[in-house]
């Protein structure tokens, strides 16, 4: 680059950064812009409607279990949960139109939910959909018509006896305790901490005129942008990965091997001397998981926000009947090895996986956050991981 070039480029920054729409945005991005917002999928009530529906079923994997649908139930009966079988509820969606159907044959409880996030109630909508539910249920059920709105707004005055209001302001609130309750397996984490950012901003109508700032100032200092996204980019997740590889080097020893052949730029794949005894690899070294015969990794994955989580995976696909057996050991003794342990989590994943996750988040992409992730990981690959064997070893004699 000439002197010239870099001295109107220079003048350019300048210009930029004292510019008052740059101020202006840079307030407003101290809120985090969600990347759904950009989407523009943040205002579609479809959308509100399976992510609801998905964490009022206490049986999906979101890790919540009944809290969200227990609080809703709570919150529109006004009675005490007490003897409602919550795991016995079944979400429909879309059910003949409704929105939102949540049924209980045990408990006989219907609860019905009409979801209106920017549009209004339609002529005679909710009489048929009460009609609907009144014809399909018996009055051996109970029933609940719940008008969820933005702002708690009444139905019209027709309905508004029967249909009891509810606002998202509700939604946040339970979902934010419920987060505060119970700690979960980091890719739900993920997706509900973005829908509760949608939620927060885009529903509830916070700040929607950043979208339009920002091609504003694109617009206005395009050559200067291009340039400083195409040469300041540095990739997190590669940031997080050299600082792990340093750190394992530091190590004076290790309970773990690095596979440095499985490994990939977001996964860090480890064996261990003991599970190669107890789960060997396939002699001729295919299929499984990673289509290399193995039956087990501890994994430190990398997330593209430059965070990482360590996991013990088992892969049961094409396990022999003696190895499973021992799996399905492995997995019991960890659900045991999890209760005692807050911080950790196990899971079972629909392709035949089981997951013992070690950790939550883990910020290793910036100085500030190295120290502590640092310490972090040398806890569990220190203590954690080798009590967890330790307790594997007592079982499998």
């Amino acid at each position: 680059m000439s002197q010239s070039t870099t001295s109107d480029i220079n003048k350019k920054a300048k210009k930029l950064l004292e510019s008052t729409d740059y101020k202006e945005l840079n307030k407003r991005i101290a809120k985090e812009v969600n990347v759904f917002d950009i989407l523009q999928v943040s205002d579609m009530e479809i959308r509100h409607s399976n992510m609801l529906g998905w964490l009022l079923d206490p049986n999906k994997n979101h890790g919540f279990d009944d809290f969200i649908i227990k609080s809703l139930y709570e919150r529109i009966s006004g009675k005490s949960s007490w003897g409602v079988k919550y795991d016995s509820f079944k979400v429909l969606r879309e059910w003949r139109n409704i929105d939102l159907l949540l049924v209980s044959n045990e408990s006989k409880i219907v609860i019905c939910i009409e979801n209106k996030v920017h549009a209004g109630e339609g002529q005679h909508q909710l009489k048929k959909y009460k009609n609907i539910v009144d014809e399909e249920y018996s009055n051996k059920f109970k029933k609940y018509f719940i008008y969820l709105t933005i702002d708690g707004s009444n139905a019209s005055e027709s309905n508004k006896e029967i249909w009891e209001p509810l606002s998202y302001e509700f939604i946040i609130n339970t979902i934010n305790k419920a987060l505060k309750i119970y700690e979960l397996y980091p890719k739900s984490e993920i997706i509900i901490n973005q829908y509760l950012k949608i939620l927060e901003r885009n529903v509830m109508g916070e700040e929607k005129e950043i979208q339009e700032l920002c091609e504003k100032i694109y617009k206005e200092n395009e050559e200067l942008i291009d340039l400083i996204y195409k040469n300041g980019r540095k990739d997190p997740t590669l940031t997080a990965r050299e600082t792990v590889m340093k750190w394992l080097g530091t190590l004076k020893s290790s309970p773990l091997n690095l596979d440095e052949e499985k490994s990939t730029k977001s996964y860090l794949r480890f064996r261990s001397d003991y599970f190669d005894l107890v789960m060997p690899q396939s002699q001729d070294k295919s299929g499984g998981l990673w289509g290399n015969g193995m039956r087990y990794y501890y994994e430190i994955e990398i997330w593209s926000s430059g965070s990482v989580y360590v996991i013990f995976t088992l892969s049961l696909k094409d396990t022999p009947a003696g190895v499973k057996d021992k799996q399905h050991i492995i997995f019991d003794e960890a659900q045991k090895f999890k209760s005692r342990r807050r911080n950790i989590k196990f899971n079972i994943e629909a392709t035949g996986v089981r997951a013992l996750n070690f950790s939550k988040a883990i910020p290793l992409a910036s100085d500030e956050n190295t120290t502590d992730g640092l310490d972090k990981l040398s806890t569990i690959f220190q203590k954690e991981i080798p009590a967890f064997e330790e307790q594997i070893k007592k079982v499998l004699k």
